[in-house]
């Protein structure tokens, strides 16, 4: 399986499966096949250990409390394979709005529904994400965006065009100021 994951038309997990299977075998992937590689992604997954972006669980209890801002998760994993992962490192998201690949293929579809749910539409969006397909899905959107380079380069994000780049979400205030939120 090619693992880079860019080279690929949905950054998502059905998205990398269906068109994984469809290279691999010449067709589009029937649902049996789907539904075993998710079923065996997730059985791999389960034998992981996940570590928070540091400062993600404090950032997200913190604006929790703001009556100013809504909060929604998405992203381009399956509702299952994400809840796991953030349960075992611990970032709390009981009770948040979310939009999963289960939703849609498209990351900018997910984004338009994890907005919907949260409420919306606004008058304006940021996105939080760590790669090149993230700042895609918020320029096509129109979306403010801000770079979480912890595990990746951040000259990787500059270069998609991302122009605020944290190492992390340790800093409240300098996150609040590159999401463009009064402190």
């Amino acid at each position: 399986m090619d693992t880079d994951w860019a080279s690929y038309r949905f950054v998502t997990d059905p998205g990398i499966a269906a068109e994984a299977i469809e290279r691999r075998r010449g067709r589009p992937p029937a649902p049996h096949e789907l539904a075993a590689l998710r079923a065996r992604f997730l059985a791999l997954l389960a034998e992981e250990s996940y570590a928070e972006v540091p400062g993600a669980a404090a950032l997200l209890r913190a604006l929790r409390g703001r009556r100013d801002i809504a909060l929604a998760i998405a992203t381009g994993a399956w509702r299952q394979s994400a809840l796991l992962k953030l349960a075992r490192a611990r970032v709390p998201v009981d009770g948040l709005p979310m939009a999963t690949a289960d939703d849609a293929v498209s990351r900018e579809e997910i984004l338009r529904i994890a907005a919907r749910r949260a409420g919306g539409p606004f008058d304006r969006t940021t996105s939080v994400g760590d790669a090149v397909w993230d700042v895609a899905a918020a320029r096509v959107l129109g979306a403010r965006f801000v770079g979480i380079s912890c595990d990746n380069d951040p000259g990787k994000l500059a270069a998609a065009g991302a122009t605020r780049i944290l190492p992390d979400l340790r800093d409240m205030d300098r996150f609040l100021e590159a999401a463009g939120v009064a402190m």
